[in-house]
């Protein structure tokens, strides 16, 4: 929830400006429905784009560990926290993939992760990130 907060503050979902009732201080938040909307639908859109561009990529590269969810293990070499991308390199082949939640992303680049995906919409998304030990 925290998380989300801070990344709503950033992207200017909510605002907050001190207001002053009854004798005492305080402070009114605000709420931008048309900015949160306009955001996801354009992470909607990106989730589209490069779910398809790395479905056959990531065919060829991912382990089925469930009916469901497939498995991939690389480099983290980009990290797009406003896009909720990131860029794994796998066997000499970058695959573009979509976080949906992208909290904590921002860390991961040159770190050897194994990600988690499922199949959505003829692409695939992210569904867990973990750091390889």
């Amino acid at each position: 929830v925290l998380a989300t907060a801070a990344v709503g503050w950033v992207r200017g979902w909510f605002t907050a400006s001190p207001a002053e009732a009854g004798g005492k201080s305080g402070f009114v938040l605000t709420w931008d429905a048309d900015k949160f909307k306009a955001d996801w639908g354009k992470a909607g859109d990106k989730l589209k784009e490069l779910s398809r561009a790395a479905a056959d990529k990531i065919k060829g590269a991912a382990k089925k560990i469930s009916d469901d969810e497939s498995e991939l293990e690389g480099k983290v070499s980009s990290v797009d926290v406003e896009n909720h991308t990131i860029t794994l390199d796998v066997g000499g082949e970058r695959i573009p993939l979509v976080a949906p939640d992208a909290t904590g992303i921002e860390s991961l680049p040159g770190k050897d992760v194994r990600v988690v995906v499922v199949q959505s919409n003829g692409g695939y998304v992210v569904r867990k990130v973990e750091e390889k030990k």
